[in-house]
Formats: C-alpha cells, structure tokens, sequence
C-alpha cells in the first residue's frame, strides 16, 4: 500500500492517507563567519551554530584576512517527526468507516493507503486466513455492472492461500465462475494477478474482527493500487 509506504498522521480522530512519515531534512544553512585576529587561511577554528547550539570547526578559505568574513554551510539538521498513530487507530478509524452502510449500497469506500495500513497494523494471528474463511456478501463500490449484492465463499487453499471466485462478465461474480487461489501475500493482503501474471489488484483484510475484505485494482498501465475498492466482501 510502490509502492512507497504509506503512514497517517492523527487529526482529530481521523487518519491523513498519503502522508510518509520519517525524517526530516531541511535545506541547508549558510552562516557567515568573522575570522578571528591573527587568524590565517588554512587553519582551523570553533564557531556554533546558531540554530542549533553545537559547536563545530571551519577551515579559514584562501584569501580571507584577520577581521574578514566568510560563508560556511551549516550541516543539516535531522528532525524526526511524530510517529504514526497506533495500529489500534488504524483499525479503529477503518472499521468506523467498513461497518457504516453494511448493505447493498451506502458502504464508505475506504482509501487504499488506509486500506493497507490497516493491513500492516495487522497481527499474525489478526491476518489469518481463517478469519476470512466462509460465506460473503460482496457489496459493490466502484464497480460498473456490478449486479448489487451477491454471495461468494472464500476459503483457504492453505494457511496461506485464499481461494476466491474469479469474475467474469465485467465484474459480475457469476455462479459458474471458475475459482482461482492466490499465494501471494505481500504486507498481509493478497495479489492477484492475470494468466500473463501481471498484478491486477489486491484482496486486503479491512475487519479481521469480521472477516471483511476489499477488492482494490490497479491503475491503468502500472502496478498502483486504485484509490477506492471495487467491492467489499462481508462474511454472513
């Protein structure tokens, strides 16, 4: 969920997508410096820092009299900034916005940076398949011709495996759709990919606590994920 990381940062409550938390380098400073009397080019001496306090040493440069200035750059100043909220966050801003509409219609999409920083924030034991393992009602997001709401099972091939129905007629699930089985899991969600194995999406825990998943695709001509799922798929 680059595919670079993506981190959330609390705002009353809510969690920001798209935000990558870590370290800060701001550009660098340039102070001017006043050589000491009696100082001579080549040699060295102390100056601090006036943003920072820290005292560091500077070469005089060629050229530079007693009493003359001159310009040094200060080395950067790493700041961290403050760390991403709680995996108890995450889950509890997603499963606030999976379980409002739980029906045909109405589901909030959820944003997929969230989507998968949920699924990051998730336990071994949170990202088992068992806890998606059974009988769905898949509920249609973004997907076109998506008939409302229909019923699948998804089940484990493996501990690893999720065996799902592969849809045909655009998107419609049909129940003589053939079923496929992914191994591939990466950042605890699922790839699903085409028979050329190009990667066509991703089937991400959004509710461990209720077996939900979501459907996300990719953007046309790369391997980005779309931004709202296609559909969720709600265990009943």
């Amino acid at each position: 969920m680059a595919d670079k990381e993506y981190a959330m940062v609390p705002t009353a409550g809510a969690l920001v997508p798209g935000q990558v938390l870590g370290q800060v380098m701001p550009a660098p400073q340039v102070i001017t410096v006043q050589c000491p009397p009696g100082g001579q080019p080549g040699q060295q001496m102390q100056i601090t820092l006036p943003n920072t306090g820290q005292v560091i040493a500077v070469q005089i440069p060629p050229g530079c009299p007693p009493g003359g200035q001159f310009q040094v750059q200060a080395p950067p100043v790493i700041t961290a900034q403050p760390a991403g909220p709680a995996p108890a966050q995450v889950q509890e801003h997603v499963h606030a916005l999976v379980r409002e509409g739980n029906s045909c219609s109405g589901m909030k999409p959820l944003h997929s940076n969230d989507a998968m920083a949920y699924s990051r924030s998730l336990t071994p034991q949170q990202a088992s398949i068992e806890n998606v393992s059974g009988c769905h009602k898949c509920v249609p997001v973004t997907c076109v011709g998506f008939p409302g709401c229909v019923y699948t099972y998804n089940g484990a091939c493996n501990e690893d495996c999720l065996w799902f129905p592969c849809c045909f007629l655009g998107f419609i699930p049909t129940p003589w759709s053939i079923c496929c089985c992914t191994c591939e899991r990466e950042q605890n969600a699922w790839i699903t990919r085409d028979k050329h194995r190009r990667k066509t999406g991703y089937i991400v825990i959004v509710d461990h606590e209720r077996g939900t998943l979501a459907h996300y695709g990719v953007k046309c001509c790369s391997e980005q994920l779309e931004d709202h799922p296609q559909c969720y798929c709600v265990k009943v």
